[in-house]
Protein backbone atom coordinates (compact mmCIF):
# COMPACT_ATOMS: atom_id res chain seq x y z
CA UNK A 1 0.00 0.00 0.00
CA UNK A 2 1.39 3.61 -1.10
CA UNK A 3 1.93 6.30 1.71
CA UNK A 4 -0.95 8.60 1.86
CA UNK A 5 -0.13 11.57 -0.81
CA UNK A 6 -0.32 15.25 0.76
CA UNK A 7 -3.81 15.87 -0.73
CA UNK A 8 -5.02 13.42 1.07
CA UNK A 9 -3.76 15.29 4.70
CA UNK A 10 -5.17 18.06 3.20
CA UNK A 11 -8.52 16.61 2.24
CA UNK A 12 -9.07 15.49 5.92
CA UNK A 13 -7.91 18.54 7.09
CA UNK A 14 -10.77 20.63 5.45
CA UNK A 15 -13.35 17.60 6.20
CA UNK A 16 -12.45 17.87 10.30
CA UNK A 17 -12.45 21.93 9.84
CA UNK A 18 -15.51 21.92 8.07
CA UNK A 19 -17.50 19.09 9.84
CA UNK A 20 -18.13 18.14 6.00
CA UNK A 21 -17.59 15.62 3.53
CA UNK A 22 -19.22 17.88 0.86
CA UNK A 23 -18.40 21.43 2.02
CA UNK A 24 -14.93 19.51 1.67
CA UNK A 25 -15.62 19.19 -1.25
CA UNK A 26 -16.61 22.22 -2.57
CA UNK A 27 -13.54 24.05 -1.11
CA UNK A 28 -11.14 21.61 -2.43
CA UNK A 29 -13.12 21.43 -6.40
CA UNK A 30 -13.16 18.21 -6.05
CA UNK A 31 -15.73 15.69 -5.96
CA UNK A 32 -17.67 14.05 -2.88
CA UNK A 33 -16.52 10.52 -3.95
CA UNK A 34 -13.02 11.80 -3.74
CA UNK A 35 -13.11 13.23 -0.33
CA UNK A 36 -14.36 9.95 0.62
CA UNK A 37 -11.38 8.07 -0.68
CA UNK A 38 -8.80 10.26 0.37
CA UNK A 39 -10.05 10.08 3.84
CA UNK A 40 -10.42 5.67 3.65
CA UNK A 41 -7.16 6.15 2.24
CA UNK A 42 -5.39 7.94 4.99
CA UNK A 43 -7.77 5.32 7.59
CA UNK A 44 -6.34 2.33 5.50
CA UNK A 45 -2.39 3.05 5.64
CA UNK A 46 -2.68 3.99 9.24
CA UNK A 47 -5.16 1.57 10.27
CA UNK A 48 -7.04 4.52 12.57
CA UNK A 49 -10.51 5.43 12.08
CA UNK A 50 -10.03 9.08 11.89
CA UNK A 51 -14.07 9.80 11.30
CA UNK A 52 -16.50 8.38 13.84
CA UNK A 53 -19.55 6.31 12.69
CA UNK A 54 -22.07 7.90 10.13
CA UNK A 55 -24.78 10.00 12.29
CA UNK A 56 -26.65 14.13 11.68
CA UNK A 57 -23.45 15.59 12.42
CA UNK A 58 -19.65 14.63 11.37
CA UNK A 59 -17.84 13.72 14.44
CA UNK A 60 -14.02 12.73 14.74
CA UNK A 61 -12.05 9.90 16.94
CA UNK A 62 -10.17 11.24 19.45
CA UNK A 63 -7.45 10.65 17.42
CA UNK A 64 -8.91 12.36 14.52
CA UNK A 65 -9.03 15.12 16.36
CA UNK A 66 -5.70 14.97 17.32
CA UNK A 67 -4.40 14.66 13.69
CA UNK A 68 -6.75 17.37 12.64
CA UNK A 69 -5.41 19.86 15.09
CA UNK A 70 -1.74 19.49 13.86
CA UNK A 71 -2.36 19.24 10.46
CA UNK A 72 -4.11 22.49 10.88
CA UNK A 73 -0.77 24.15 12.51
CA UNK A 74 1.14 22.39 9.97
CA UNK A 75 -0.33 23.99 7.00
CA UNK A 76 -0.63 27.54 8.62
CA UNK A 77 3.27 26.96 9.20
CA UNK A 78 3.71 25.74 5.35
CA UNK A 79 1.89 29.14 4.32
CA UNK A 80 3.95 31.48 6.66
CA UNK A 81 6.62 30.32 5.22
CA UNK A 82 5.74 30.28 1.38
CA UNK A 83 4.54 33.98 2.48
CA UNK A 84 8.07 34.65 3.34
CA UNK A 85 8.99 34.12 -0.13
CA UNK A 86 6.70 36.50 -1.34
CA UNK A 87 8.20 39.06 -3.76
CA UNK A 88 7.30 42.42 -1.91
CA UNK A 89 6.06 40.83 1.39
CA UNK A 90 3.24 42.86 3.21
CA UNK A 91 1.17 42.55 6.80
CA UNK A 92 -2.09 41.16 5.31
CA UNK A 93 -4.94 42.40 7.64
CA UNK A 94 -8.13 41.58 7.50
CA UNK A 95 -11.05 43.84 9.46
CA UNK A 96 -14.42 43.53 9.10
CA UNK A 97 -16.46 46.51 7.27
CA UNK A 98 -17.88 48.65 10.07
CA UNK A 99 -15.28 48.41 12.08
CA UNK A 100 -12.57 49.03 9.75
CA UNK A 101 -14.18 52.38 7.89
CA UNK A 102 -15.68 53.62 11.24
CA UNK A 103 -13.14 53.39 13.64
CA UNK A 104 -9.53 51.66 12.65
CA UNK A 105 -8.63 53.65 9.46
CA UNK A 106 -8.53 56.59 10.85
CA UNK A 107 -6.49 55.64 14.14
CA UNK A 108 -4.77 52.79 12.86
CA UNK A 109 -1.36 52.45 14.09
CA UNK A 110 1.31 53.31 11.44
CA UNK A 111 3.99 53.42 12.81
CA UNK A 112 3.95 50.13 14.97
CA UNK A 113 2.90 48.36 12.16
CA UNK A 114 4.87 50.05 9.69
CA UNK A 115 4.54 50.94 5.98
CA UNK A 116 3.89 47.39 4.65
CA UNK A 117 0.55 46.64 6.01
CA UNK A 118 -2.28 46.29 3.59
CA UNK A 119 -5.75 46.58 5.91
CA UNK A 120 -8.61 44.32 3.58
CA UNK A 121 -11.89 45.61 4.36
CA UNK A 122 -14.29 42.48 4.47
CA UNK A 123 -17.80 41.83 4.55
CA UNK A 124 -17.53 38.43 6.65
CA UNK A 125 -16.34 38.45 10.48
CA UNK A 126 -14.55 35.07 10.28
CA UNK A 127 -11.22 34.10 8.64
CA UNK A 128 -9.68 30.94 7.34
CA UNK A 129 -5.91 31.34 7.31
CA UNK A 130 -5.39 28.02 5.84
CA UNK A 131 -7.35 29.42 2.95
CA UNK A 132 -7.00 32.86 2.77
CA UNK A 133 -3.77 34.84 2.64
CA UNK A 134 -4.14 37.07 5.76
CA UNK A 135 -1.43 37.28 8.41
CA UNK A 136 -3.87 38.98 11.19
CA UNK A 137 -7.26 39.18 11.19
CA UNK A 138 -9.71 41.32 13.38
CA UNK A 139 -13.02 39.34 13.92
CA UNK A 140 -16.46 40.05 15.32
CA UNK A 141 -17.43 36.95 18.08
CA UNK A 142 -20.43 36.25 18.45
CA UNK A 143 -19.97 33.85 21.49
CA UNK A 144 -19.68 35.34 25.06
CA UNK A 145 -16.27 35.52 26.39
CA UNK A 146 -13.82 37.70 27.98
CA UNK A 147 -11.44 37.45 25.57
CA UNK A 148 -11.55 40.40 23.55
CA UNK A 149 -9.67 43.59 23.09
CA UNK A 150 -13.30 45.67 23.11
CA UNK A 151 -16.74 44.79 23.81
CA UNK A 152 -20.03 45.59 21.95
CA UNK A 153 -22.04 48.37 23.58
CA UNK A 154 -24.79 49.29 21.73
CA UNK A 155 -26.88 52.34 21.38
CA UNK A 156 -30.11 53.29 19.75
CA UNK A 157 -29.77 56.60 17.32
CA UNK A 158 -31.26 58.75 14.79
CA UNK A 159 -31.16 62.02 12.91
CA UNK A 160 -32.73 65.02 15.62
CA UNK A 161 -35.13 65.69 13.00
CA UNK A 162 -36.69 62.35 12.25
CA UNK A 163 -36.76 61.50 15.56
CA UNK A 164 -38.90 64.95 16.09
CA UNK A 165 -42.36 63.29 15.36
CA UNK A 166 -41.92 60.46 17.81
CA UNK A 167 -41.00 62.90 20.92
CA UNK A 168 -43.72 63.83 23.86
CA UNK A 169 -42.85 66.63 26.22
CA UNK A 170 -38.81 66.48 24.64
CA UNK A 171 -38.77 62.47 25.29
CA UNK A 172 -39.26 59.47 23.23
CA UNK A 173 -42.96 58.39 23.01
CA UNK A 174 -42.26 54.08 23.42
CA UNK A 175 -45.74 53.53 22.71
CA UNK A 176 -44.75 55.87 19.16
CA UNK A 177 -41.53 53.43 18.13
CA UNK A 178 -43.76 51.23 16.09
CA UNK A 179 -44.49 53.85 13.82
CA UNK A 180 -40.90 54.69 13.23
CA UNK A 181 -38.55 53.25 10.92
CA UNK A 182 -36.39 50.97 12.36
CA UNK A 183 -33.24 50.09 10.58
CA UNK A 184 -31.62 46.58 11.16
CA UNK A 185 -27.61 46.07 10.94
CA UNK A 186 -28.75 42.33 10.21
CA UNK A 187 -31.18 40.24 8.62
CA UNK A 188 -32.31 38.29 12.12
CA UNK A 189 -32.41 41.77 13.94
CA UNK A 190 -30.71 40.04 16.73
CA UNK A 191 -29.05 43.99 17.76
CA UNK A 192 -32.95 45.28 18.31
CA UNK A 193 -33.97 42.29 20.09
CA UNK A 194 -30.66 42.05 22.42
CA UNK A 195 -30.72 45.83 23.07
CA UNK A 196 -35.00 45.96 23.59
CA UNK A 197 -34.25 42.95 25.68
CA UNK A 198 -31.81 44.42 27.96
CA UNK A 199 -33.52 47.47 28.21
CA UNK A 200 -36.49 45.97 29.44
CA UNK A 201 -38.59 47.49 26.76
CA UNK A 202 -41.44 45.97 25.24
CA UNK A 203 -39.85 43.53 22.06
CA UNK A 204 -43.58 43.15 20.43
CA UNK A 205 -42.54 46.80 18.89
CA UNK A 206 -40.05 45.50 16.97
CA UNK A 207 -42.58 43.18 15.06
CA UNK A 208 -44.69 46.07 14.87
CA UNK A 209 -42.77 48.62 13.34
CA UNK A 210 -41.57 48.83 9.87
CA UNK A 211 -38.23 47.19 9.47
CA UNK A 212 -35.36 48.35 6.71
CA UNK A 213 -32.93 45.51 6.61
CA UNK A 214 -28.96 46.66 6.06
CA UNK A 215 -26.26 44.38 5.48
CA UNK A 216 -23.74 46.30 8.50
CA UNK A 217 -23.55 48.95 10.96
CA UNK A 218 -21.95 50.97 8.45
CA UNK A 219 -24.91 50.82 6.28
CA UNK A 220 -27.49 51.17 8.57
CA UNK A 221 -25.94 54.25 10.05
CA UNK A 222 -25.64 55.54 6.08
CA UNK A 223 -29.05 54.77 5.67
CA UNK A 224 -30.14 57.00 9.19
CA UNK A 225 -27.73 60.23 7.81
CA UNK A 226 -28.93 59.89 4.47
CA UNK A 227 -32.75 58.98 4.44
CA UNK A 228 -34.00 58.95 8.39
CA UNK A 229 -34.84 55.95 10.39
CA UNK A 230 -34.03 54.57 13.94
CA UNK A 231 -30.92 52.02 14.67
CA UNK A 232 -29.04 50.12 16.97
CA UNK A 233 -25.21 50.27 16.62
CA UNK A 234 -22.08 50.22 18.43
CA UNK A 235 -21.29 53.46 20.54
CA UNK A 236 -17.93 53.19 18.92
CA UNK A 237 -18.99 53.97 15.87
CA UNK A 238 -21.01 57.05 16.48
CA UNK A 239 -18.74 59.37 18.87
CA UNK A 240 -18.21 62.13 16.92
CA UNK A 241 -21.76 62.13 15.72
CA UNK A 242 -23.42 62.33 19.11
CA UNK A 243 -20.96 64.92 20.43
CA UNK A 244 -21.65 66.83 17.33
CA UNK A 245 -25.19 66.42 17.94
CA UNK A 246 -25.46 65.30 14.15
CA UNK A 247 -27.37 61.87 15.76
CA UNK A 248 -28.97 61.43 18.64
CA UNK A 249 -29.87 58.67 21.82
CA UNK A 250 -33.53 57.46 21.13
CA UNK A 251 -33.58 56.05 24.48
CA UNK A 252 -31.14 56.90 27.87
CA UNK A 253 -29.14 53.10 27.78
CA UNK A 254 -25.97 51.47 26.34
CA UNK A 255 -26.32 47.52 26.44
CA UNK A 256 -22.75 45.64 26.54
CA UNK A 257 -24.02 42.27 24.89
CA UNK A 258 -21.31 40.09 26.04
CA UNK A 259 -19.75 40.03 22.23
CA UNK A 260 -16.78 41.61 20.96
CA UNK A 261 -13.58 41.75 18.89
CA UNK A 262 -11.16 40.08 18.77
CA UNK A 263 -7.36 39.37 17.19
CA UNK A 264 -6.49 36.71 15.80
CA UNK A 265 -3.74 35.04 14.16
CA UNK A 266 -2.42 31.97 12.54
CA UNK A 267 -0.55 29.90 15.94
CA UNK A 268 2.63 29.85 14.21
CA UNK A 269 2.35 33.93 14.35
CA UNK A 270 0.58 34.07 18.07
CA UNK A 271 4.52 34.33 19.78
CA UNK A 272 5.52 37.08 16.97
CA UNK A 273 6.44 41.04 17.72
CA UNK A 274 4.28 42.39 15.14
CA UNK A 275 0.95 40.30 16.81
CA UNK A 276 1.96 41.14 20.63
CA UNK A 277 2.72 44.87 19.75
CA UNK A 278 -0.64 45.12 17.77
CA UNK A 279 -3.00 43.29 20.42
CA UNK A 280 -1.62 45.71 23.36
CA UNK A 281 -2.53 48.84 21.25
CA UNK A 282 -6.24 47.63 20.79
CA UNK A 283 -6.15 46.71 24.34
CA UNK A 284 -4.99 50.07 25.61
CA UNK A 285 -5.72 52.80 23.12
CA UNK A 286 -8.94 54.50 24.18
CA UNK A 287 -11.98 53.81 22.04
CA UNK A 288 -14.40 54.23 23.95
CA UNK A 289 -16.14 57.61 24.39
CA UNK A 290 -15.88 58.39 28.12
CA UNK A 291 -17.90 58.64 31.01
CA UNK A 292 -17.88 62.75 31.10
CA UNK A 293 -19.52 62.71 27.24
CA UNK A 294 -21.57 59.99 28.48
CA UNK A 295 -23.08 61.68 31.38
CA UNK A 296 -23.06 64.98 28.67
CA UNK A 297 -25.32 62.52 26.59
CA UNK A 298 -27.00 61.53 29.84
CA UNK A 299 -26.65 57.65 28.86
CA UNK A 300 -26.60 54.36 31.34
CA UNK A 301 -25.03 52.00 30.63
CA UNK A 302 -26.05 48.34 31.34
CA UNK A 303 -23.32 46.06 31.65
CA UNK A 304 -23.02 42.86 30.50
CA UNK A 305 -23.37 39.69 33.88
CA UNK A 306 -23.58 36.04 33.37
CA UNK A 307 -26.82 36.55 34.09
CA UNK A 308 -28.10 38.24 31.55
CA UNK A 309 -30.17 37.17 28.78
Amino acid sequence: MSKPSYKSLEVFEAVARLKSYAKAANELCIDYTGVSKHVKALEAYYNLRLIGKPGKELELTAVGEDVANRLSIGFEAINSACSAMRDNPKLEVKVPVTFGLRWLLENAPYELLGDNVNFHIAWRHSVDFLQERFDLAIIFSDEVSTNYFYKERLVAVADPLYLEKFLSKGKIDKNKIKEAVLVSPSINKSDWYVYFARSQLNQSLIEEAKILVADSMNSALDIVERIGGITVVDILYVQKELESGKLIPVFDYIVETGLGYKLVCPKTMEDSRIYRSFLDWLVTHPCLIDSASLSKLKLRLIPWTNESV
